[in-house]
């Protein structure tokens, strides 16, 4: 299958410079990705537009698209369905660096997460909070000209479990782990949202982690196939950042290429 199909996520690539994380895209064929933000690539938390757009650079001169902006918030500690005040106002700070640096990266889709309940809290009322958090955000975004892309629980998440994404100029993105092993899940998602407001696929194989395509037993080649045949362009992130990966992002990146070519 032809790599205009995926973006590559560089989240792999996190324990690696970022001239060396262009170079290893550039080797392996690919040209465009989704560009992770975090220490020590593009960070929101550290420097500014101007920094931010150098970086950036690196990838236009390797004649890579930036198709999306992934700021890093699970690992930060921030938390968009908090019940701490304190909580959601960092992370409120947070995103709206992060408008800042999606637009200085040269992109107008960010990838963002929903938020998640403490264990001993009730996950409806979490919910609530996560789209009470999210609604003054994204109408920033809409004036930055910027399409936000939410990370569902569940490939039905975008109808039921999210009223906010009603709103039709809000896209999400289900992953694999949310459509393995559920016949039909892929047509079903193309009928209940439509082509055009389902944002993409974030591939990776398993279970126990988000492996490289082969390295699992997952069947995501037919997943892959199933995702190109009811919805078009770039719509699909490939994602390989388990930990066994860290040490060698490269190697494993051109690993995954040619078993992604070869389907």
């Amino acid at each position: 299958m032809d790599l205009q199909y995926f973006s590559i996520c560089t989240k792999a690539f996190s324990k690696n410079s970022l001239p060396y994380t262009v170079q290893s895209l550039q080797r392996a064929g690919w040209s465009d990705c989704v560009l992770w933000g975090g220490v020590p690539h593009v960070c929101p938390l550290y420097g500014n537009t101007r920094t931010w757009a150098e970086k950036a650079g690196w990838f236009q001169s390797a004649g890579i698209t930036i198709s999306a902006f992934y700021p890093e918030m699970a690992g930060y500690g921030l938390n968009p369905a908090s019940a701490d005040r304190n909580s959601k106002c960092r992370t409120k700070d947070y995103l709206l660096r992060a408008i800042d640096c999606c637009v200085a990266v040269g992109t107008r889709r960010i990838l963002l997460y929903p938020g998640a309940a403490l264990e001993d809290e009730d996950r409806d009322q979490a919910l609530r909070r996560s789209e009470e958090f999210y609604q003054p955000v994204f109408e920033k975004m809409a004036a930055a000209g910027i399409t936000p892309v939410l990370m569902c629980a569940g490939y039905n998440a975008g109808k039921e479990g999210f009223p906010i994404f009603q709103n039709s100029a809000i896209k999400f993105a289900v992953s694999s782990d949310e459509i393995m092993g559920n016949a039909g899940a892929v047509k079903g998602l193309e009928r209940s949202v439509g082509k055009e407001n389902l944002a993409l696929l974030i591939l990776f194989d398993g279970p126990g982690g988000h492996l490289v395509a082969g390295d699992g037993i997952w069947d995501v080649k037919k997943l892959a196939e199933d995702w190109r045949m009811h919805f078009e362009g770039a719509s699909m992130m490939v994602q390989f950042d388990d930990r066994r990966y860290v040490t060698d992002a490269r190697r494993a990146l051109q690993i995954m290429t040619k078993r992604i070519l070869a389907w």
